[in-house]
Protein backbone atom coordinates (compact mmCIF):
# COMPACT_ATOMS: atom_id res chain seq x y z
CA UNK A 1 0.00 0.00 0.00
CA UNK A 2 1.43 3.43 -0.68
CA UNK A 3 2.08 6.04 2.15
CA UNK A 4 1.22 9.36 1.28
CA UNK A 5 3.54 12.47 1.96
CA UNK A 6 3.59 15.70 2.49
CA UNK A 7 4.92 17.52 -0.41
CA UNK A 8 5.07 14.27 -2.50
CA UNK A 9 2.84 12.55 -5.18
CA UNK A 10 2.47 8.72 -6.11
CA UNK A 11 3.36 7.74 -9.63
CA UNK A 12 -0.83 7.12 -9.68
CA UNK A 13 -1.78 10.21 -8.30
CA UNK A 14 1.03 11.67 -10.78
CA UNK A 15 -0.48 9.77 -13.82
CA UNK A 16 -4.17 10.46 -13.14
CA UNK A 17 -2.89 14.60 -12.70
CA UNK A 18 -1.08 14.76 -15.70
CA UNK A 19 -3.03 12.43 -17.79
CA UNK A 20 0.02 10.27 -18.84
CA UNK A 21 0.17 7.03 -18.28
CA UNK A 22 2.47 5.24 -15.76
CA UNK A 23 4.44 3.51 -18.00
CA UNK A 24 4.87 6.70 -19.83
CA UNK A 25 6.24 7.78 -16.35
CA UNK A 26 8.54 4.51 -15.97
CA UNK A 27 10.22 5.17 -19.60
CA UNK A 28 11.04 8.57 -18.22
CA UNK A 29 12.55 7.57 -15.74
CA UNK A 30 14.20 4.65 -17.64
CA UNK A 31 16.15 7.16 -20.05
CA UNK A 32 17.05 9.33 -17.06
CA UNK A 33 15.03 12.54 -17.85
CA UNK A 34 12.27 12.66 -15.23
CA UNK A 35 13.41 10.32 -11.99
CA UNK A 36 10.90 10.16 -8.96
CA UNK A 37 12.42 12.27 -6.17
CA UNK A 38 12.03 9.64 -3.99
CA UNK A 39 11.87 5.83 -4.12
CA UNK A 40 10.44 3.54 -1.28
CA UNK A 41 13.53 1.04 -0.82
CA UNK A 42 11.38 -1.71 0.87
CA UNK A 43 8.07 -0.96 -1.20
CA UNK A 44 10.00 0.03 -4.21
CA UNK A 45 7.08 2.69 -4.55
CA UNK A 46 7.78 5.75 -6.22
CA UNK A 47 6.87 9.18 -5.45
CA UNK A 48 7.47 12.54 -7.07
CA UNK A 49 7.39 16.04 -5.67
CA UNK A 50 4.95 19.01 -6.86
CA UNK A 51 7.79 20.81 -8.46
CA UNK A 52 8.32 18.06 -10.99
CA UNK A 53 4.90 18.64 -12.45
CA UNK A 54 6.36 21.08 -14.56
CA UNK A 55 8.87 18.98 -15.99
CA UNK A 56 6.37 16.67 -17.11
CA UNK A 57 4.68 19.37 -19.05
CA UNK A 58 7.91 20.34 -20.95
CA UNK A 59 8.27 16.18 -21.62
CA UNK A 60 4.45 16.86 -22.96
CA UNK A 61 5.13 19.53 -25.17
CA UNK A 62 8.19 18.15 -26.73
CA UNK A 63 5.89 15.16 -27.87
CA UNK A 64 3.78 17.71 -28.78
CA UNK A 65 6.45 18.98 -30.92
CA UNK A 66 8.12 15.69 -32.75
CA UNK A 67 11.11 16.93 -30.44
CA UNK A 68 12.83 13.85 -29.89
CA UNK A 69 12.98 13.17 -25.65
CA UNK A 70 16.59 12.29 -26.40
CA UNK A 71 17.25 15.57 -26.77
CA UNK A 72 15.53 17.00 -22.99
CA UNK A 73 19.13 16.90 -21.35
CA UNK A 74 20.08 19.67 -24.08
CA UNK A 75 17.91 21.92 -21.96
CA UNK A 76 19.20 21.01 -18.42
CA UNK A 77 21.63 23.09 -17.05
CA UNK A 78 24.52 21.38 -15.04
CA UNK A 79 23.08 22.89 -12.02
CA UNK A 80 20.00 21.64 -12.58
CA UNK A 81 17.72 24.92 -13.97
CA UNK A 82 15.67 23.88 -16.89
CA UNK A 83 16.59 26.05 -20.44
CA UNK A 84 12.64 27.28 -20.50
CA UNK A 85 13.72 29.74 -22.87
CA UNK A 86 15.81 27.51 -25.19
CA UNK A 87 13.00 25.59 -25.38
CA UNK A 88 9.99 27.76 -26.13
CA UNK A 89 13.05 29.05 -28.95
CA UNK A 90 13.23 25.40 -30.17
CA UNK A 91 9.42 24.93 -29.56
CA UNK A 92 8.15 27.65 -32.12
CA UNK A 93 11.07 26.63 -34.97
CA UNK A 94 9.36 23.06 -34.76
CA UNK A 95 6.10 24.78 -34.77
CA UNK A 96 6.60 26.37 -37.63
CA UNK A 97 8.17 23.21 -39.52
CA UNK A 98 4.69 21.29 -38.44
CA UNK A 99 3.20 24.24 -40.21
CA UNK A 100 4.67 23.84 -43.38
CA UNK A 101 4.37 20.19 -43.06
CA UNK A 102 0.42 20.00 -43.08
CA UNK A 103 0.54 23.11 -45.93
CA UNK A 104 2.40 20.64 -47.93
CA UNK A 105 -0.38 17.57 -47.17
CA UNK A 106 -3.18 20.33 -47.85
CA UNK A 107 -2.01 21.11 -50.80
CA UNK A 108 -1.23 17.53 -52.07
CA UNK A 109 -4.64 16.07 -50.68
CA UNK A 110 -6.59 19.13 -53.07
CA UNK A 111 -4.34 18.18 -55.61
CA UNK A 112 -5.86 14.45 -55.34
CA UNK A 113 -9.04 15.30 -54.46
CA UNK A 114 -9.00 17.29 -58.04
CA UNK A 115 -7.84 14.31 -60.08
CA UNK A 116 -10.40 12.06 -58.47
CA UNK A 117 -13.20 14.10 -59.05
CA UNK A 118 -11.99 14.82 -62.68
CA UNK A 119 -12.16 10.94 -63.09
CA UNK A 120 -15.47 10.39 -62.03
CA UNK A 121 -17.26 13.31 -64.01
CA UNK A 122 -15.66 11.60 -67.34
CA UNK A 123 -16.07 7.83 -66.31
CA UNK A 124 -18.63 6.91 -68.57
CA UNK A 125 -17.85 8.94 -71.95
CA UNK A 126 -17.08 6.34 -74.76
CA UNK A 127 -14.18 7.41 -77.74
CA UNK A 128 -12.70 10.76 -77.76
CA UNK A 129 -14.48 13.57 -76.03
CA UNK A 130 -12.49 17.11 -75.03
CA UNK A 131 -12.72 19.05 -71.72
CA UNK A 132 -10.79 21.90 -70.32
CA UNK A 133 -7.70 21.03 -68.20
CA UNK A 134 -6.47 23.48 -65.56
CA UNK A 135 -2.87 24.57 -65.54
CA UNK A 136 -0.79 22.20 -64.22
CA UNK A 137 2.97 21.99 -62.98
CA UNK A 138 4.43 18.45 -64.14
CA UNK A 139 8.31 16.88 -62.84
CA UNK A 140 9.33 14.39 -65.05
CA UNK A 141 12.04 12.07 -66.26
CA UNK A 142 12.58 10.93 -69.31
CA UNK A 143 12.14 7.31 -70.21
CA UNK A 144 13.11 4.38 -72.91
CA UNK A 145 10.74 2.75 -74.71
CA UNK A 146 9.71 -1.18 -72.97
CA UNK A 147 10.34 0.44 -69.34
CA UNK A 148 9.65 -2.68 -67.08
CA UNK A 149 7.33 -1.54 -64.07
CA UNK A 150 10.09 -1.76 -61.46
CA UNK A 151 12.38 0.55 -63.82
CA UNK A 152 9.10 2.66 -63.92
CA UNK A 153 8.29 3.14 -60.21
CA UNK A 154 11.57 3.31 -59.44
CA UNK A 155 11.74 6.56 -62.14
CA UNK A 156 8.86 7.35 -60.30
CA UNK A 157 9.93 7.45 -56.88
CA UNK A 158 13.07 9.78 -57.59
CA UNK A 159 10.51 11.95 -59.02
CA UNK A 160 8.82 12.42 -55.74
CA UNK A 161 12.28 12.52 -53.79
CA UNK A 162 13.42 14.93 -56.27
CA UNK A 163 9.96 16.73 -55.32
CA UNK A 164 10.87 16.49 -51.98
CA UNK A 165 14.19 17.72 -51.64
CA UNK A 166 13.04 21.00 -53.25
CA UNK A 167 10.02 21.32 -50.85
CA UNK A 168 7.65 20.53 -53.26
CA UNK A 169 3.78 19.31 -52.93
CA UNK A 170 3.94 16.12 -55.24
CA UNK A 171 0.67 13.45 -55.29
CA UNK A 172 -1.75 11.65 -57.51
CA UNK A 173 -2.06 12.36 -60.68
CA UNK A 174 1.01 10.57 -62.14
CA UNK A 175 1.93 8.24 -64.49
CA UNK A 176 3.63 8.55 -68.39
CA UNK A 177 3.29 11.30 -70.72
CA UNK A 178 5.07 11.93 -74.31
CA UNK A 179 6.26 14.69 -76.73
CA UNK A 180 5.32 14.47 -80.09
CA UNK A 181 7.31 16.51 -82.49
CA UNK A 182 6.57 15.51 -86.25
CA UNK A 183 6.52 11.78 -85.41
CA UNK A 184 9.43 11.40 -83.08
CA UNK A 185 8.17 10.43 -79.84
CA UNK A 186 9.96 10.90 -76.51
CA UNK A 187 8.71 9.43 -73.42
CA UNK A 188 8.71 10.50 -69.77
CA UNK A 189 7.45 9.36 -66.55
CA UNK A 190 5.73 12.44 -64.47
CA UNK A 191 3.95 13.15 -61.01
CA UNK A 192 2.55 16.78 -60.61
CA UNK A 193 3.34 18.72 -58.09
CA UNK A 194 1.30 21.85 -56.53
CA UNK A 195 3.86 24.83 -57.05
CA UNK A 196 5.63 25.74 -60.02
CA UNK A 197 9.67 25.39 -59.84
CA UNK A 198 10.64 26.65 -63.60
CA UNK A 199 14.44 26.37 -61.85
CA UNK A 200 14.40 22.67 -61.78
CA UNK A 201 14.94 20.68 -65.73
CA UNK A 202 12.49 18.24 -64.70
CA UNK A 203 9.88 20.88 -64.63
CA UNK A 204 7.55 21.59 -67.63
CA UNK A 205 4.14 23.27 -66.71
CA UNK A 206 1.22 21.99 -68.85
CA UNK A 207 -0.73 25.09 -69.88
CA UNK A 208 -4.66 25.48 -69.37
CA UNK A 209 -6.88 24.45 -72.46
CA UNK A 210 -8.91 22.20 -74.17
CA UNK A 211 -7.78 18.73 -74.36
CA UNK A 212 -8.78 15.63 -76.27
CA UNK A 213 -9.29 12.98 -74.18
CA UNK A 214 -10.02 8.86 -74.18
CA UNK A 215 -10.48 6.17 -71.93
CA UNK A 216 -8.29 3.00 -72.78
CA UNK A 217 -6.01 0.20 -71.10
CA UNK A 218 -3.22 1.28 -69.29
CA UNK A 219 0.25 2.19 -71.22
CA UNK A 220 -2.13 2.73 -74.48
CA UNK A 221 0.57 5.83 -74.59
CA UNK A 222 3.39 3.47 -76.07
CA UNK A 223 1.16 2.56 -78.86
CA UNK A 224 -0.53 5.87 -79.33
CA UNK A 225 0.35 6.16 -82.83
CA UNK A 226 -0.82 2.79 -84.06
CA UNK A 227 -3.98 3.01 -82.10
CA UNK A 228 -4.85 6.91 -83.58
CA UNK A 229 -2.98 7.68 -86.40
CA UNK A 230 -5.40 9.95 -88.10
CA UNK A 231 -4.26 12.28 -84.92
CA UNK A 232 -0.41 11.46 -85.75
CA UNK A 233 -0.89 12.54 -89.14
CA UNK A 234 -3.14 15.26 -88.59
CA UNK A 235 -1.30 17.40 -85.63
CA UNK A 236 3.05 18.05 -86.03
CA UNK A 237 3.68 19.11 -82.02
CA UNK A 238 1.65 18.01 -79.38
CA UNK A 239 1.61 16.27 -75.73
CA UNK A 240 0.02 12.87 -74.66
CA UNK A 241 -0.25 12.70 -70.80
CA UNK A 242 -1.68 9.19 -69.61
CA UNK A 243 -3.60 10.04 -66.79
CA UNK A 244 -4.95 7.35 -63.89
CA UNK A 245 -8.37 6.63 -63.59
CA UNK A 246 -8.62 6.43 -60.07
CA UNK A 247 -12.18 6.67 -58.66
CA UNK A 248 -13.70 6.24 -55.07
CA UNK A 249 -13.90 3.99 -53.79
CA UNK A 250 -10.74 2.76 -55.00
CA UNK A 251 -10.72 -1.21 -56.11
CA UNK A 252 -7.33 -2.43 -56.24
CA UNK A 253 -7.22 -4.27 -59.63
CA UNK A 254 -6.35 -2.62 -62.89
CA UNK A 255 -8.01 0.49 -63.80
CA UNK A 256 -8.23 2.62 -67.35
CA UNK A 257 -6.29 5.48 -68.05
CA UNK A 258 -7.29 8.99 -69.66
CA UNK A 259 -4.81 10.11 -72.41
CA UNK A 260 -4.77 13.29 -72.40
CA UNK A 261 -4.12 15.20 -76.42
CA UNK A 262 -2.64 18.27 -76.14
CA UNK A 263 -2.28 19.84 -79.82
CA UNK A 264 -0.21 22.85 -80.40
CA UNK A 265 0.13 22.81 -84.28
CA UNK A 266 -2.64 21.61 -86.04
CA UNK A 267 -0.96 21.43 -89.31
CA UNK A 268 0.06 18.04 -90.86
CA UNK A 269 2.78 16.16 -90.12
CA UNK A 270 3.78 14.88 -93.76
CA UNK A 271 3.09 16.15 -96.72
Amino acid sequence: MEVHMDGYMTIGEVAKVKQVSIKALRYYEKIGILKPAYCDPNTGYRYYKNEQMLAIDMIKFLQILDIPLKNWNQYVEPTGEFDLKGLLRDGQIRAYEKIGELQSCLKRLQLAERGIQDTEKYRNCDGFYKREIPERNILRKEIQEGLSSVEFHKKLSELFDLAQKHQLSANYPSGMMADIDHGKVTYFVYVEVFEKCEELPEYKCMPVGMYECLRCPPKSIMRAAELYPEYFITHAQFTIVESDCITSPVYFQEYPVELQFDQIKEVPCFN
